[in-house]
């Protein structure tokens, strides 16, 4: 039951970086018990959980918008365009650029 509720409370707030006192906040559990528990539940922990989020928005917007790499990364809230880019690349094998430019579905063998 928590770990729907953190789901679902990581997807609606996408444009920020929750934090795990919030997390534990919102279901009354101590930071631990929420790591453990939503691991358990997802084999992911928020943190990545929510990176996978973000990666996965990202690409949305890339394919279907005109936003610059800069705009995409600010609105899902990275510190700047670079580490957002890095982790996309980390993430997907593509850089933002190269992955919107390629056919539907990025480049044939990756993300």
């Amino acid at each position: 039951r928590e770990t729907v509720i953190l789901k679902e409370y990581l997807e609606n707030h996408i444009q920020q970086n929750v934090t795990l006192k919030e997390l534990s906040e919102l279901v009354f559990l101590s930071e631990s018990q929420i790591v453990r528990i939503f691991k358990r539940d997802t084999g992911k922990t928020p943190h990545e959980y929510c990176l996978e989020l973000k990666m996965e928005y990202g690409k949305r917007l890339l394919k279907n918008t005109r936003m610059m790499v800069r705009e995409i990364s600010e609105y899902l809230g990275f510190c700047d365009e670079h580490y957002f880019s890095y982790l996309f690349k980390q993430k997907t094998g593509n850089t933002p650029l190269t992955y919107r430019a390629a056919p539907e579905g990025g480049v044939p063998g990756r993300g």
